[in-house]
């Protein structure tokens, strides 16, 4: 398994992660998770003897960290968090804790996170956590807290970073529409 960095045209492909004899004996990249908004970082898991762990590696392979245990999901808007999702010792759930680029803990949500439920994305103010349910359902938690917001009104889709377009799925297409729900396409 290797991370790869290709040109949009197809061309200048590199390995930049691992390079040689970097990777331990009994571990495999188990996902590419994210890219940061400013281009410089990519986030990915690795499986270790049966341990997840989330790194960040920078786009061109000058810089490798292991950021935490856990499968790391995604970055904050301004690209300073990690969203990491952990398993609750001895129990078949998982929870949620926000990290930054060093692997310390910002914001942990104590609370299991209900089975199916998985973080998707930010909302594009970057105060909330949009949470997916195995039904395609949308509810935001709140960054600090880890509340579940009431009041905050999720459409199906998900947000653009500017929160003004909706990326819908319609089976077998996708749709763009307003984040008021109008002007779909």
């Amino acid at each position: 398994d290797f991370i790869y960095s290709v040109a949009l045209d197809g061309s200048d492909v590199m390995i930049i992660y691992p390079k040689k004899d970097s990777l331990d004996d009994g571990c495999e990249i188990t996902g590419l998770r994210d890219i940061s908004r400013d281009g410089n970082w990519i986030l990915f898991n690795q499986n270790c003897r049966n341990e997840t762990l989330a790194y960040i590696i920078k786009t061109d392979g000058s810089e490798v960290k292991k950021i935490h245990t856990g499968e790391g999901l995604l970055f904050s808007p301004d690209g300073k968090l990690i969203v990491i999702r952990s398993q609750v010792p001895f129990k078949k759930s998982s929870t949620v804790a926000i990290v930054n680029l060093e692997g310390n803990f910002v914001y942990f949500w104590g609370d299991e996170v209900a089975p199916g439920h998985y973080p998707s994305h930010f909302s594009s103010d970057g105060k909330m956590i949009i949470m997916l349910t195995e039904n395609n359902y949308y509810y935001g938690v709140a960054l600090e807290t880890g509340q579940a917001a009431q009041d905050y009104n999720i459409p199906q889709g998900i947000p653009s970073p500017d929160g003004k377009k909706i990326l819908k799925k319609k089976i077998p297409d996708f749709q763009i529409a307003n984040a008021d729900g109008s002007n779909v396409h």
